[in-house]
């Protein structure tokens, strides 16, 4: 669990932004909500990425600048600045995408663009969600609560079945539920990936899967950029882990590689968030 999820991974990737002007750089905002990376801890991998994605797309070096938070409200008043391009979650492009945000890559994990959810439980606690109704359920993918509700639980349970506690620490909240503090707690595939790894992981199970859900898009304004410069920047995120620069760092996070990405590729939760 030490290791970052696919989300933040996907974040340190892909913190990059668009073209410049020759008076100004243009900003990308990556928007974590509920994750517990800070800004000072991104700024390495940052660099180091902005660096090649200039390369690979033949930008002036230095003519791009990014803005980080893993907090909503943060998220709200930088892109209402309608930045180019920014790295979104999926709930947040959900509610949003009427704001000329346009999907244009995704990364590609183990071989897939989704990903399943999963709620866990201590072993022969409860059986199924309907069990959990009035009970504890904690876990990161709370912290925006229609996008479980809505799209993980696909429209099937209301906020108040449960009483839904938001985490930003995944190891925490399953410790938590170790310790029979909370009833049930809501995971990533990156996370369910690492549980293995925990000393009591024998005692927790699955009780509930999602269905696969696309992991989250690198978005562009569509007014605030033009076609030539979102072709220019998708083609420069797809060719990024086959650069032997970026395969290193593509490979650590278990990143295949990145892929195109269109509105069509989320019609499933878009259609569950309606």
């Amino acid at each position: 669990m030490k290791r970052f999820s696919v989300l933040s991974a996907f974040i340190l990737v892909t913190a990059l932004a668009v073209s410049a002007s020759a008076q100004d750089t243009r900003q990308l905002v990556l928007c974590y909500p509920g994750g517990n990376i800070k800004a000072k801890d991104a700024e390495p991998s940052a660099k180091a990425m902005v660096e090649l994605v200039e390369k690979l797309g033949g930008w002036k070096a230095g003519t791009f600048s990014s803005k980080f938070t893993s907090k909503i409200s943060e998220c709200d008043k930088f892109l209402a600045e309608k930045p180019p391009f920014a790295i979104v979650s999926l709930g947040w492009w959900l509610g949003h995408r009427g704001d000329n945000l346009i999907p244009l890559a995704q990364p590609k994990i183990q071989g897939s663009t989704d990903e399943i959810f999963r709620v866990m439980v201590r072993k022969g606690t409860y059986k199924s969600l309907d069990e959990l109704k009035g009970k504890v359920v904690t876990g990161t993918p709370l912290i925006e609560g229609d996008f479980l509700l809505k799209v993980i639980f696909a429209g099937k349970y209301k906020e108040s079945d449960f009483e839904l506690r938001p985490s930003n620490q995944a190891l925490r909240s399953l410790r938590n539920l170790k310790d029979r503090e909370v009833e049930a707690v809501v995971i990533t595939a990156q996370q369910y990936q690492s549980i293995d790894a925990l000393p009591f992981a024998n005692l927790l199970e699955p009780i509930f899967e999602s269905a696969p859900i696309p992991i989250m898009p690198v978005v562009a304004n569509e007014k605030a950029t033009t076609p030539e410069e979102r072709k220019r920047f998708q083609k420069a995120l797809t060719s990024f882990c086959d650069h032997k620069d970026g395969k290193q760092f593509c490979e650590l996070f278990g990143i295949d590689a990145f892929v195109p990405a269109n509105a069509s590729t989320y019609s499933a939760p878009k259609a569950l968030w309606k």
